[in-house]
């Protein structure tokens, strides 16, 4: 993954760091990649109305993981119509050029998380280089997970398998740090979404490839040119 241009596509404030905040830090630091965070609906965070602190605590995330970032605005995810949600991200794509694209699973419990996954896959499906030069960077499109939505829809919901594995190890410090931004939106234990459950998480995904800590990504698309 050395010197790529990664695109990460979230719902909500604090899904970029409970989901891929080591990987964004790795690629940022030892890959050597360019990382853009697209932030779709800024007005809601977890369970809340978006603060006034929000974008601040955000912005400052960027700063302490290292990624560039978009923020959409756009409200009430799941009753957007899917093609304004697409457009919106084949612009950002178009522009951005991404070889590798990482967004929610579209089996989570959220109703944003899933409107987030469709538009993404719809807005990064393969195109001939004919009608979008663009596009012919991409080269791989991944889901993460997310505690608290991902494994709450009990297998009635497409269940997140995970195939790839990045360690994390290194840059677990880091992600907690930025973490900590988010604290006020962060539950105590014993709830997923808590520090010692994320942590729990990424030290089992770790345990199933021999890692310490790991984030687990499902691979959902490969093309080599």
């Amino acid at each position: 993954m050395k010197n790529k241009n990664i695109l990460v596509i979230v719902a909500h404030p604090d899904d970029e760091v409970i989901g891929v905040g080591g990987i964004i830090a790795k690629a940022v630091n030892e890959w050597e990649c360019k990382v853009k965070v697209i932030l779709v609906n800024s007005e809601v965070w977890g369970d809340h109305i978006r603060t006034t602190n929000s974008r601040t605590y955000f912005e400052s995330v960027s700063k302490i993981l290292g990624f560039d970032y978009q923020d959409l605005k756009l409200t009430a995810l799941h009753t957007t119509p899917t093609g304004v949600l697409v457009k919106t991200l084949e612009e950002q794509i178009f522009y951005f050029q991404p070889h590798i694209i990482i967004t929610h699973n579209i089996g989570d419990l959220h109703q944003d998380h899933r409107a987030i996954a469709e538009a993404t896959l719809i807005a990064s499906r393969p195109k001939p280089d004919s009608q979008h030069k663009n596009y012919n960077t991409l080269e791989e499109v991944y889901s993460f997970e997310t505690r608290s939505t991902t494994e709450t829809s009990f297998g009635e919901l497409p269940t997140f398998t995970p195939n790839t594995y990045i360690d994390v190890s290194k840059y677990w410090k880091l992600k907690t740090k930025a973490l900590n931004i988010y604290k006020e939106n962060i539950p105590e234990y014993p709830h997923p979404r808590s520090l010692q459950a994320i942590e729990a998480l990424a030290t089992l995904r770790g345990t199933e490839v021999g890692q310490e800590k790991t984030e687990a990504l499902k691979l959902i698309r490969s093309v080599r040119r």
